[in-house]
């Protein structure tokens, strides 16, 4: 069975019996799959193959030179599994030139994305476990204080340099109006002033060096900086006594000395970042000590062994039975396409890379591997692991991958919480599904939105998702929309056996319009009964309605405002009257924003003691528990801009909240209807004064 000339430079050298019979396996494996290529036994392997010779190409660089700098026979075997002209078939043509451009990254790539071939990746990854990629950074940041100090030093220099230049101009052409010893005297003072700040930086530049200073000189040190400032500030008393001194002189004089001070400030900083920097390498490369090949080659099985696991998921997820050795050709600059990709997505997604992952550990890296599928992602790696030939095309390929990176970097769950939450999610029943109805949407969102096919996506989702894909993803308003998804939708209170009416019962209802928070993207609030409109987010909420000797039904929580009685049965007595007075009062609420009543204009109407004892009451637990309400929504939402307060007619209480998003709204709901307890308490009071 014949391989080809890679292959057997690879093993040139290696004449031992563990390569003879690794040799001899791949060649027995080869000529099994070329007679039966359909045969799944075959196919795994066949594939079990390419991992033994990644595992013991691996090895023998390790133990020949302790890293892994391959070949670039080897390279081509590890990363395409091209060993064998006779597995491509009529595709015999290809060239390792051809390959090696096939995954080649462009260097004036702006995409943040590292794309990586496996061997590639296995050696930035060994010099990370060994800190070599750590210690380069160090020194680099060292390096970069080193060039900053020289250049600070060179900047003193040319300022010291303007400094005398100035002083000699103004000794040889004095103004005419001052005498010449006023003159001396002024250069006299800049002499002195000069010399301290010789000495000065000579000082510092010493402790810059960690040199040990003597007594006297210690002492000289923390003197001159006084020195220097009595100096200056005597010549500046001499220079007021003269007003005939040219103040041009005087304030570049000022001017230059101040520069120099302050850059004997910048390079002694600078200096003690050098010393602190040099010592932390020092710590680091004493920390990351002679790391044995036994260590070395043990993380390296660690690697390999994670990237075939993901292979196999990838397999079987697509439900294929890839082949790793090379077969066929090459698509021609992979990872052109996709960093062309990530950068549209960017777009279309910015909050893509917005997540804990990346600021902890960076962007993810895109490892090509051999085989077939869809692209993947692997969160302990964080790595795209994409195949080098897809299903359908990359785009199809590493969309999925870039799907499942957004939403298994959701740290804090909002973005599964929030696409939870549409009605054409509501029947699933695990994660799992979620999850791929997720992966799903958002491919096709993405590639929709990147091919301009628009309408294709207003055929492609229903109105509520598209919506939600435009409003959290995209973020951007939805078509005049002042909502999230362009869906007005209706939650009710239902009868839940403590009082409450069903919302059969024809009681009006009181409108809450939820207007866009101050988040990016607003997110959709689940409640029961969900009734689709043309636009707007809404929030209808059943309002009560006492009747003698049925069950009441109340209106949000801190209004007490029962609704006027339509008529009576037989039998039944009559409401009071202050029923027909509560119940003009009608109140309109927004989410998130102010509680604003609007009370339509009341009737005069003589109560009765008891109904006047009644309100009475209510007025003053209103007012009693105003601070407890503001207390509570703080405690569940976190947020000091609460304010609760009763209204003028004692009857209502007005709650202003901002800038809550959408799980805060949610919660808010349920607060709500935590709170019409209370409320049905009171109103059973009022009833059995009526039926009394």
């Amino acid at each position: 069975m014949a391989t080809n000339k890679i292959f057997d430079d690879i093993f040139s050298t290696d004449h031992s019996e563990r390569a003879v019979a690794f040799k001899n396996n791949i060649k027995t494996a080869i000529a099994s799959f070329n007679a039966n290529p359909s045969n799944i036994a075959h196919i795994r392997y066949l594939n079990s193959q390419y991992w033994d010779m990644v595992f013991f190409i691996v090895k023998k660089r390790l133990l020949s030179t302790g890293e892994l700098h391959f070949s670039d026979s080897e390279k081509l075997a590890i990363d395409f599994g091209y060993i064998s002209d006779e597995l491509l078939g009529e595709n015999n043509a290809i060239t390792p030139e051809s390959l090696s451009e096939s995954v080649a990254a462009a260097a004036e790539s702006g995409c943040p994305v590292k794309c990586f071939s496996i061997s590639s990746w296995l050696y930035e990854q060994l010099q990370d476990f060994m800190g070599v990629n750590k210690l380069k950074e160090y020194e680099k940041k060292y390096e970069a204080l080193v060039a900053t100090v020289n250049n600070l030093r060179d900047e003193k220099l040319v300022v010291i340099e303007s400094k005398k230049k100035l002083d000699k101009s103004f000794s040889e052409h004095p103004p005419k109006n001052i005498a010449r010893a006023d003159v001396d005297k002024l250069l006299a003072y800049n002499v002195k002033v000069d010399e301290a700040l010789e000495k000065y930086g000579a000082l510092r530049s010493r402790i810059q060096n960690e040199l040990l200073l003597k007594k006297d000189e210690r002492v000289e040190f923390v003197n001159l900086e006084n020195q220097i400032n009595k100096t200056r500030e005597e010549r500046k008393r001499f220079c007021k006594s003269r007003p005939g001194l040219n103040q041009d002189y005087i304030a570049n004089l000022y001017f230059l000395e101040d520069m120099i001070i302050q850059k004997e400030h910048e390079i002694f900083d600078n200096v003690t970042l050098i010393g602190k920097s040099r010592q932390k390498i020092e710590e680091f490369i004493y920390s990351k000590k002679e790391i044995l090949d036994e260590e070395k080659d043990d993380f390296l099985k660690e690697r390999i062994s994670a990237i075939k696991n993901i292979i196999e998921v990838i397999s079987r997820s697509n439900k294929i039975e890839p082949v790793i050795f090379l077969t066929q050709g090459i698509v021609k600059n992979i990872p052109q396409q996709m960093f062309q990709l990530i950068e549209g997505t960017m777009e279309l997604d910015p909050d893509f890379f917005d997540n804990k992952k990346v600021k902890m550990y960076g962007y993810p890296d895109i490892i090509l591997v051999p085989g077939k599928g869809k692209g993947d992602y692997d969160y302990h790696l964080n790595a795209f692991i994409v195949p080098q030939f897809p299903t359908k095309d990359f785009t199809d390929s590493f969309l999925n991958a870039m799907a499942i990176y957004r939403w298994e970097c959701d740290d804090e769950n909002k973005l599964k919480n929030s696409y939870s939450f549409l009605k054409s999610n509501k029947y699933f029943t695990n994660t799992t599904t979620l999850m791929q109805s997720f992966i799903k949407n958002y491919c096709l969102y993405i590639s929709k939105s990147l091919s301009g096919e628009e309408t294709a996506i207003l055929s492609d989702f229903d109105y509520e998702t598209r919506g939600w894909f435009i409003g959290y993803i995209s973020q951007k308003e939805v078509q005049q929309t002042p909502g999230l998804s362009g869906a007005e939708e209706t939650f009710e209170i239902e009868e839940d056996g403590t009082g409450l009416e069903s919302p059969d019962a024809g009681a009006e209802k009181d409108v809450i319009a939820a207007q866009p928070s101050d988040t990016p993207a607003a997110e959709k609030i689940p409640q029961p009964k969900t009734l689709p409109k043309e636009k707007g987010l809404k929030v209808e909420i059943i309002s009560a309605e006492l009747k003698s000797g049925k069950k009441s039904q109340l209106k949000l929580p801190g209004e007490f405002a029962p609704d006027e009685t339509q008529g009576e049965s037989p039998g039944e007595e009559a409401a009071p009257q202050v029923s027909q007075a509560l119940n003009d009062y009608k109140k309109s609420v927004k989410l998130p924003g102010e509680f604003n009543g609007s009370p339509a204009e009341k009737p005069f109407i003589k109560e009765s003691p008891a109904a006047r004892e009644v309100s009475e009451t209510i007025s003053l637990l209103l007012k009693e528990n105003s601070a407890i309400i503001k207390k509570r929504i703080k405690s569940v939402f976190k947020l000091d801009d609460v304010t609760v307060e009763p209204s003028k007619d004692h009857q209502k209480v007005n709650i202003t909240i901002s800038n809550l998003d959408a799980n805060q709204v949610k919660h808010f709901l349920n607060l709500m209807s935590l709170q019409s307890k209370y409320y049905k308490f009171m109103s059973s009071l009022l009833k059995e004064e009526e039926i009394s």
